[in-house]
């Protein structure tokens, strides 16, 4: 796929918003172990970030479609994504199962959305 400046530049911020979203948690637990002496690492950081998540999608979204490029793994990840994001807020004290169950979906289709963007950009 031949990508034009305006959809490079739209793929290139959303993929490292999406990162950053990613490594957030391993960043600021290496932060921790240097100050406090004892890694706290938050597994919840993915989801507390979701806000920033979703406007990298907005930017891969407009990437994705001003590249003309392929739409499947995209449509999928971000449907994905947004739906077990609405799900773990909305949750009220849910079953640990489940609480487990969807924040692993939603980390796996923030990995799929990283992976179409450093796709798209090559």
């Amino acid at each position: 796929m031949k990508t034009q400046g305006g959809a490079k530049a739209f793929l290139l911020i959303g993929t490292l918003l999406l990162a950053m979203v990613r490594l957030s948690p391993f960043v600021f637990s290496v932060i921790s172990l240097i100050v406090n002496s004892e890694p706290v690492f938050d597994y919840l950081m993915t989801a507390e970030l979701g806000f920033v998540a979703i406007i990298a999608l907005l930017f891969l979204m407009v990437g994705t479609f001003l590249a003309k490029g392929p739409f499947m793994l995209f449509v999928v990840s971000s449907v994905v994504s947004v739906v077990s994001l609405v799900i773990l807020m909305l949750l009220s004290d849910p079953p640990m199962f489940l609480a487990v169950s969807v924040l692993i979906l939603y980390n796996l289709s923030l990995v799929s959305l990283l992976l179409h963007g450093v796709l798209s950009l090559k």
